[in-house]
């Protein structure tokens, strides 16, 4: 449904474009099915290709953060864009969800927990 890599056990989810009301459940119930549901819990996000998101689509990755968490997983994101990042910090998501520069920095501590 949308790119994605596995690097040893760490899903890296890389959407592109814009992640809105129109995708969001969409891309939600693909990463419930296809990782969660399955026991993968240890996720990052990569928005290096998303332009912008809209209020729906931060209720999904907080869903996504608490169900990989109540699992002793974890999840992060990376790489957002000056406009996302801005928005993750209005509403202190950016306190809540781990934030990293790029994938390798995030992978090196995503497989340590």
């Amino acid at each position: 449904m949308f790119p994605y890599t596995e690097v040893d056990e760490v899903v890296v989810l890389k959407p592109f474009g814009g992640l809105n009301i129109e995708n969001a459940h969409l891309f939600k119930n693909w990463v419930f099915d296809t990782f969660i549901e399955k026991g993968k819990t240890k996720i990052l996000l990569d928005l290096s290709e998303v332009e912008n998101i809209d209020s729906f689509s931060l209720g999904v990755i907080v869903n996504i953060l608490k169900s990989v968490s109540t699992r002793s997983g974890s999840f992060a994101i990376v790489s957002p864009n000056e406009q996302v990042m801005k928005i993750l910090r209005i509403t202190s998501l950016d306190r809540v969800i781990k934030v990293y520069d790029t994938v390798s920095e995030a992978l090196a501590e995503v497989k340590k927990s």
